[in-house]
């Protein structure tokens, strides 16, 4: 981050920030986007090989929104101190870490973030929601990640995460959910190829015609 730790493609300070219509193709070093204090609105554009491929730090008021983000070597989408964030219809697909993580900084936790209508394809882990921060995650496709959603304590300054999640699909992932006990997950209806362990959860056995059609490899 600005030369101290990892250099960014792109960084900013304050002031407002967009990119569109973009196609970014890494090396697998180094950062993508590193977003500071600046309303930031990132859309229609792909990112490949970048650790932490769309990073936002302390942006009040940002939107990710009908991105490609694929074979980072770290996390696809990270929020830390970030609040009234819509990340919505986006495919994120073969990270090695987190698809996205929400979380803190030394200057706070990150509270409303919306998380809606993403497809979370083939990750470490789909979601992370961790120490202090709330996210909303709603009508979401996890496929095929090593944990679909985990909310945990990092810091332990903190409590974990919290999160409010309903009307996903969950397909063949190892695990649905992980949640840690200074955590707390309001699980409303999902659908899911299992029973998931919290909430109500329509079973389907036959997902996977539907799923199919939906993602394109």
């Amino acid at each position: 981050m600005f030369g101290v730790n990892r250099n960014s493609l792109i960084w900013t300070h304050h002031g407002s920030f967009l990119l569109e219509n973009s196609i970014i193709d890494g090396k697998g070093t180094g950062e993508g986007i590193n977003t500071n204090f600046s309303k930031s609105i990132v859309k229609n554009s792909t990112f490949i090989n970048l650790p932490d491929a769309i990073e936002f730090i302390c942006v009040n008021e940002g939107l990710i929104e009908n991105c490609v983000v694929k074979n980072s070597p770290d996390d696809a989408i990270d929020m830390n101190a970030c609040h009234n964030i819509l990340v919505r219809n986006n495919l994120i697909i073969g990270n090695s870490d987190k698809g996205i993580s929400v979380g803190k900084e030394q200057y706070g936790h990150s509270s409303n973030i919306l998380i809606e209508g993403n497809q979370i394809v083939s990750n470490n882990i789909g979601i992370a929601v961790k120490d202090s921060s709330f996210a909303e995650i709603k009508n979401n496709l996890f496929y095929s990640n090593k944990t679909a959603i985990s909310l945990y304590q990092k810091d332990a300054s903190t409590i974990g995460g919290i999160a409010t999640i309903t009307n996903n699909v969950f397909y063949k992932n190892t695990s649905s959910f992980s949640v840690d006990a200074y955590s707390k997950a309001t699980v409303l209806t999902n659908i899911s190829d299992g029973i998931l362990p919290k909430g109500e959860t329509k079973v389907s056995e036959n997902l996977a015609d539907s799923i199919h059609s939906i993602i394109n490899f």
